[in-house]
């Protein structure tokens, strides 16, 4: 059975009104006034429904999180799909970027991605709101769509959640918000400014960054994973680092003395526990407690099990301590790739944890280098 995709929709019912009409942009009450008064209709809820009408299908494996009114609640009752609202505007028939970046922040963390509708001043909110750590993507349906937040077309948005949805492997990549000064882009001058970056899903073709005679080298791949996992790793922290050989790398970049099949700890860099059982690794997070504790987990073998097959150390009590947030998965795409959909297993030992355990989570590829997959039985 598929994870169960959270999707947090807003929609910028004003997005684009001014396009049509040929005052290029909708950032400001006067313009978005100037707008309607000349004929101008919002098309931001239509072209969202494009993209939603692909979800169609599996209408069972999305849950989604919006706003009343035009931001979202109403089309998705129009489409009959289930949702919880989670903001309400202050005045539903004159929603505000106010209204965009309290819905956002409500959002952050508790979706697995952020759908949203309107241009690059939207965008631009919704950085605001939740920063560059929560997935993101934009539906095109403003005037000004210079941010690579963007699909092409509203159905591409609808087009890459099917992806996932299917367990097909979409890349994850750090996309600059850029907006323009509406008011110098009228008199023909466009000035772009970057605003930050947005953590966007793309299109998951299966593309290698290492090859070697067309295929992808797991030795080099998991070279590759290494560098960046050492790369990132936080000072004070408490890594447990476990078996199989995308782990055995890092454990090689790192100049540990590392075990292959079994759990090693790591605190800045040294190795303080080798091949740790069950209590050991309890017993370390217990001393430890000022540390923030991470596990680096790997797909162990083609059956797809995530937790539970050859890393038995690495018990329930202590992953209800660490957390889904606190896990690093790392895999090549061949492995992931060689799935064919199917979500990533678990299998700790407790039921209610497995079921816990579900959703998507970030896969790390490669260096600098990741995708979005299920995770759940």
């Amino acid at each position: 059975m598929l994870a169960i995709l959270k999707i947090g929709l807003i929609i910028n019912p004003i997005a684009g009104i001014g396009g049509r009409v040929a005052l290029k942009g909708s950032d400001t009450e006067d313009i978005q006034q100037q707008a309607l008064a000349l004929g101008a209709k919002p098309e931001a809820e239509q072209r969202t429904q494009q993209a939603l009408e692909l979800l169609l299908p599996f209408i069972d494996s999305v849950s989604f999180y919006s706003i009343s009114g035009a931001m979202g609640g109403n089309l998705l009752e129009s489409m009959n799909y289930k949702y919880k609202t989670l903001y309400c505007p202050e005045n539903l028939g004159k929603t505000t970027e106010a209204d965009t970046i309290k819905a956002a922040i409500e959002m952050k963390d508790l979706v697995d991605i952020v759908l949203f509708a309107g241009g690059d001043g939207t965008a631009r909110n919704i950085l605001q709101a939740v920063g560059d750590s929560q997935l993101c993507l934009g539906i095109p349906a403003g005037c000004k769509i210079y941010s690579g937040v963007f699909t092409v077309t509203p159905e591409n948005a609808g087009e890459l959640i099917v992806q996932l949805l299917r367990g097909e492997l979409v890349e994850v990549q750090e996309t600059p918000v850029l907006d323009i000064n509406e008011a110098a882009y009228r008199v023909g001058d466009i000035s772009t400014k970057v605003f930050g970056d947005m953590l966007t899903p793309r299109n998951g073709n299966f593309v290698q960054s290492v090859k070697v005679s067309g295929k992808e080298s797991e030795e080099l791949i998991h070279q590759d994973i290494a560098a960046w996992v050492v790369e990132n790793m936080q000072i004070d922290t408490l890594y447990l680092i476990g078996s199989g050989s995308s782990c055995m790398a890092i454990k090689d970049e790192l100049g540990i003395n590392g075990t292959l099949l079994g759990v090693d700890v790591v605190l800045n860099d040294r190795c303080i526990k080798n091949d740790a059982t069950e209590q050991q690794l309890l017993d370390l997070m217990a001393e430890y407690t000022e540390c923030p504790v991470k596990l680096v987990i790997t797909v162990i073998g083609g059956h797809g099990i995530l937790l539970g097959r050859g890393n038995h150390q690495v018990c329930h009590k202590v992953i209800r301590q660490l957390g889904l947030d606190n896990l690093i998965v790392v895999a090549s795409k061949s492995k992931i790739k060689a799935l064919d959909g199917r979500a990533l297993g678990v299998d700790t030992g407790d039921q209610e944890l497995n079921r816990q355990l579900s959703g998507f989570i970030s896969v790390t590829t490669g260096y600098d280098d990741s995708i979005i997959y299920s995770l759940g039985n």
